[in-house]
C-alpha cells in the first residue's frame, strides 16, 4: 500500500470581509516598504553630501532589496485584486470605486496611507535626482579644472565636423 500524498488546499477568503482584511494587510505591508525605501533614499542623499562612498553603496544595495520585496508585495496585492474580480493592476483610487462608496474604514485608511507615502517618496526621489545631477556636474567641473580644460565639453559634434573630416569619420588620423 502506497502512502497517500497530503492534500493541499489553497487559502481562499470565504467572504468579502476576509478578502478586505487580506487587502488591508497587503497595503500596510507596501506602506511599510515604501517608508523603508524613504529612509534609504534619504540615507543616499546623506552619503552623497558626506562623500561617503561606502554608505552610498550600502544604501544602494538596501534600495535594491527593498524594491525587490516591494515588487513581491505588489504581486501579492495583484492576486488579491484578481480575487475581487478586477485586473491585477487595480489602481489605489479604483479600490474605493469597487466598494461603491462603502469602503471599509480600515481599507480606506490603508489606501490613504500608501498613497501619501508614495507621494512623499516621489518628492524625495525628485530631490535626490536634483542633488545627484548637481554633484555630477560639480565633479565634472573639478575634473576639467584638474585637466586644464576651460570650457565644458560640447554636447555633440560641431556643425562643421563632417565637412572637416569627411562623412562618418570619428577620428582625424591625418595628424
Amino acid at each position: 500500500m502506497t502512502p497517500k500524498a497530503p492534500s493541499v488546499t489553497l487559502a481562499t477568503p470565504r467572504s468579502t470581509a476576509q478578502l478586505t482584511a487580506m487587502l488591508v494587510g497587503a497595503l500596510e505591508t507596501e506602506t511599510r516598504l515604501v517608508h523603508a525605501l524613504l529612509d534609504v533614499v534619504r540615507s543616499q542623499r546623506r552619503a552623497v553630501a558626506g562623500d561617503d562612498v561606502d554608505g552610498l553603496e550600502t544604501a544602494n544595495g538596501a534600495a535594491h532589496r527593498i524594491l525587490t520585496t516591494l515588487n513581491e508585495a505588489r504581486i501579492h496585492r495583484s492576486a488579491l485584486n484578481e480575487r475581487l474580480g478586477e485586473s491585477g493592476e487595480l489602481r489605489l483610487s479604483a479600490i474605493a470605486e469597487w466598494f461603491g462608496g462603502m469602503t471599509p474604514p480600515a481599507l480606506e485608511a490603508a489606501v490613504t496611507q500608501l498613497a501619501q507615502a508614495a507621494r512623499v517618496l516621489d518628492a524625495e526621489l525628485s530631490i535626490n535626482q536634483i542633488v545627484f545631477r548637481a554633484v555630477a556636474a560639480s565633479a565634472d567641473r573639478q575634473v576639467r579644472v584638474l585637466l586644464g580644460a576651460d570650457a565644458p565639453a560640447p554636447a555633440g559634434y560641431g556643425a562643421d565636423a563632417s565637412s572637416r573630416f569627411g562623412r562618418g569619420v570619428l577620428l582625424d588620423w591625418r595628424g
